[in-house]
């Protein structure tokens, strides 16, 4: 399986991770040609080789075309910067599925741009819909963050991995200001996520840079395998105190479809209020699935078997985590097979603005379709529509797509 593992020494950010894709051999002109789909203009992309401190690498600068307009042969007026472009969510989501880009890169540009969204509405205190991203609405991000999905799909890449991107302190200039460093969304993007210290007052992991990282990456140690292209991309600084580059190692693994375990164990001396961080937390670590049931044990006390089923490569995590937030004293695993049917998520526009359904297919049947949980909760936070009205109008406008 073609793994691809990212090393941010200097940092992360979306030019930065796209530049390194191209030192790997992604052909550039396919690239470009298959991004005029998404119909933005009015930008032009250079990619040039450049050295950071000791290391060469790739650098992808994509910049405006000054648009000079003239009334009367006089005042001559620039064009507006990228940074005042605001585009909500839905606007760029829109804009994404409307391309011509593969299914699977559309689905990763999506989740990104939504863990970015999301961490804004926090920031700001408003629902996702009413996000209008600035820095990231412009052109140069739209196309940093769907490129890079693009590119991996070009590359055949099936597995993302990451080590600690760094984190600096200090303070920067965005769109709102004067802002802190770490800054607010990539704070919290990368919360429950593993970082290393940065150099102060330099924003080394950009929020677009998190979100890549968040939504299509794990954390993991370099990982064992057959080591193909490496590549660099580089930042536009060259600082002195560090390598302002990203590295990336593309590689062949064995396949973990299959290598599925079960781990199991019983408690009766726990509360069950227990139960919900407990799964909580071991779905932030990798849990593919947890569930709990009542049972009577060998004393006659009522308690709880516990079941999570995990990865081999985050099998000692998840242990970690019963161990932590249990009262077990050992915990139970086997190795199990599963048939999986391949599975797509498809954004719906409803009133209320993107609805996902998932879908399950078995080579090119459907088999199965549901909408998505916490898409409609959402809604119904925000309205005063009931689940199953926000379910019912998905599926219906699910079925007329």
């Amino acid at each position: 399986m073609k793994t691809l593992y990212i090393d941010p020494i200097g940092g992360a950010a979306g030019d930065m991770l796209c530049a390194a894709l191209f030192d790997l051999g992604l052909d550039i002109t396919a690239w470009k040609n298959t991004l005029l789909s998404l119909g933005l203009t009015n930008y032009t992309i250079t990619v040039s080789t450049c050295v950071r401190n000791v290391f060469s690498a790739k650098h992808l600068c994509i910049a405006p075309i000054q648009v000079i307009q003239a009334e009367n042969n006089s005042d001559r007026i620039p064009s507006e910067p990228w940074g005042h472009h605001h585009r909500g969510y839905s606007t760029i989501v829109n804009m994404i599925e409307q391309s011509q880009i593969p299914q699977s890169a559309k689905d990763n540009a999506i989740a990104v741009f939504r863990i970015l969204g999301e961490a804004e509405a926090k920031v700001h205190g408003c629902a996702l819909e009413e996000v209008h991203f600035h820095e990231v609405g412009a052109v140069d991000s739209i196309l940093d963050i769907v490129g890079f999905c693009l590119g991996i799909e070009m590359l055949g890449i099936k597995n993302l991995y990451s080590s600690p991107p760094p984190l600096s302190s200090g303070q920067t200039t965005g769109a709102h200001g004067v802002i802190p460093l770490p800054a607010p969304a990539t704070l919290r993007i990368l919360q429950g996520r593993k970082t290393r210290q940065g150099y102060p007052g330099h924003e080394q992991t950009t929020p677009t840079g998190a979100a890549i990282l968040a939504a299509l990456t794990k954390e993991a140690p370099f990982p064992s395998g057959t080591i193909g292209a490496i590549g660099y991309g580089a930042g536009t600084r060259n600082p002195k105190a560090y390598s302002n580059i990203v590295r990336v190692t593309c590689m062949e693994t064995e396949s973990s479809k299959g290598d599925i375990y079960e781990l199991r164990t019983q408690v009766d001396d726990m509360i069950g209020e227990a139960l919900p961080l407990l799964f909580e937390r071991c779905l932030e670590h990798g849990a593919i699935d947890i569930f709990a049931q009542s049972i009577v044990m060998k004393k006659g006390r009522m308690g709880y078997l516990i079941t999570v089923l995990v990865r081999n490569e985050y099998r000692e995590q998840i242990e970690d985590v019963i161990f932590q937030n249990t009262t077990t004293l050992g915990i139970r695993r086997s190795r199990v097979d599963r048939t999986e049917l391949s599975r797509r998520r498809v954004p719906i526009n409803t009133p209320w603005g993107i609805v996902h359904m998932k879908e399950g297919r078995k080579q090119d049947r459907l088999l199965q379709a549901s909408v998505e949980y916490e898409d409609a909760a959402r809604v119904a936070r925000n309205t005063d529509l009931s689940l199953q009205e926000i379910y019912d109008h998905t599926r219906k406008l699910w079925r007329q797509q």
